[in-house]
């Protein structure tokens, strides 16, 4: 049993937004991806509308017809969109003392949907 105030062992934190605050201009992203997706399937984008809101169908719909192929080729899209428009990172001093503070209580494991290159 842990010697914490809960009856966790584990606990995993998000990255963006919750442990730091990634300064990345995202104004771009879409656009990017969208070109992506047409050179891999050009089909695709006229059943998906170029919004945030149905973008993520479109990616789905994209990695679903195509594969692992697809899929790294998307990710790598994404990677250097990350790394070119990363600005900084701002901490979340509150948890970032808590994970200090709590390092031989509890286990501690990150989710992230950013990019390896960019963690």
């Amino acid at each position: 049993m842990p010697k914490g105030p809960h009856p966790k062992k584990y606990l995993i934190f998000d990255l963006d937004e919750t442990l730091i605050r990634l300064e990345i201009d995202w104004s771009g992203v879409y656009k990017m991806l969208f070109t992506a997706i047409k050179n891999i399937d050009s089909s695709l984008i006229s059943k998906v509308p170029e919004s945030a809101l149905e973008f993520y169908n479109l990616v789905n719909m994209t990695t679903s017809k195509h594969g692992e192929k697809a899929k790294k080729k998307l990710d790598q899209t994404i990677a250097e969109y990350e790394m070119s428009h990363y600005l900084r990172y701002t901490p979340n001093p509150s948890l970032m003392s808590f994970i200090r503070t709590h390092k031989d209580t509890y286990s501690f494991s990150l989710w992230t949907s950013n990019a390896k290159r960019t963690v």
